[in-house]
C-alpha cells in the first residue's frame, strides 16, 4: 500500500456477526461490555436475548444468530457491543471480538452477501491487508427494529416461548 493509500485509509473495528463482516457508521458511538449480564425477557422476541444494565440504562441486548444461545430464565454473562447513546442504545451479542481494521472504499459496486441483515448493509470498503476481505456498514438501527420485529413472525411459526 502507497503513503497516499495509508493516508486515507479509515481506521475502525469491525465486527463478524453471523459470518457477515460489518462496521459500525461513521462517528457512531460504540462501547464493548466484556462478561455484562444480560436478563432474560419473557414472551420476546426470539432475536431479544435479553436486557443488561449500563452505568442505570436498560439497554436491550440483541443476538443476531437466534437460537444460539439455549434459553433460560436465568441471567448470563456475555460480551456485548453497544451501539448508539441515549434512547437509541441497544446491543448486540458478540461471538468474536472486534478487529481492528484499516478500510479503504471499495472502487468497484459491491453486491452484499445475501442474508436476514442484507437490507441494512451500506457503504463496502476492503480490507487495505486482505482486499479480497470486504466489510460493509451496517445500519443498527433498522438491524435492531427488524431484529425486534421477529415476535410476530416468532409467534407465526409457533417457536417456544423462553424455557428454563
Amino acid at each position: 500500500m502507497d503513503h497516499a493509500a495509508a493516508r486515507s485509509a479509515r481506521q475502525c473495528y469491525g465486527i463478524l456477526l453471523t459470518q457477515l463482516p460489518v462496521l459500525p457508521a461513521p462517528g457512531l458511538l460504540t462501547e464493548m461490555v466484556a462478561g455484562a449480564w444480560v436478563y432474560p425477557s419473557v414472551r420476546a422476541p426470539r432475536a431479544l436475548l435479553g436486557l443488561m444494565n449500563l452505568r442505570g440504562s436498560v439497554i436491550p441486548v440483541f443476538d443476531a444468530e437466534p437460537g444460539a444461545v439455549s434459553p433460560s430464565l436465568r441471567p448470563a454473562q456475555h460480551d456485548v457491543l453497544v451501539f448508539g447513546r441515549d434512547s437509541e442504545r441497544a446491543a448486540l451479542r458478540l461471538t468474536a471480538p472486534p478487529q481492528q481494521l484499516s478500510l479503504l472504499a471499495c472502487e468497484e459496486a459491491q453486491t452484499p452477501p445475501a442474508g436476514t441483515l442484507s437490507p441494512y448493509l451500506g457503504q463496502s470498503f476492503a480490507d487495505s491487508k486482505d482486499p479480497s476481505q470486504i466489510w460493509w456498514e451496517l445500519d443498527h438501527l433498522q438491524a435492531f427494529r427488524f431484529l425486534a420485529s421477529t415476535r410476530a413472525q416468532d409467534a407465526a411459526a409457533g417457536a417456544p416461548l423462553v424455557q428454563d
